[in-house]
């Protein structure tokens, strides 16, 4: 029961983009793609940072959990646009 909470907790945000339909290709896709984007890249930045054995602290590739939060806050705000714009549109 639990896996299955877990999985439809995960795609949630997925569902609200299919209902804001009113987003041109680029802004639907990045509403799509930005949370897994940056699910990808913040751990990957985290790992590859002090990955090498001589380093003694993060290296440049902690700048990737940067450009994952980026690509999260770009999604989550896109997303929001969307569906405040959809909401304006159907009350009128």
């Amino acid at each position: 029961m639990q896996g299955r909470l877990s999985s439809s907790y995960r795609w949630s945000l997925l569902r609200y983009v299919d209902e804001a339909t009113r987003f041109r290709p680029f802004w639907k896709w990045l509403a799509r793609s930005g949370a897994p984007i940056a699910a990808i890249l913040i751990p990957m930045a985290f790992i590859l940072s002090v990955a090498s054995q001589d380093g003694e602290g993060a290296d440049g590739l902690i700048n990737l959990a940067y450009i994952g939060a980026a690509f999260l806050a770009a999604a989550v705000l896109t997303l929001g646009v969307g569906l405040i714009r959809l909401r304006t549109s159907m009350e009128k």
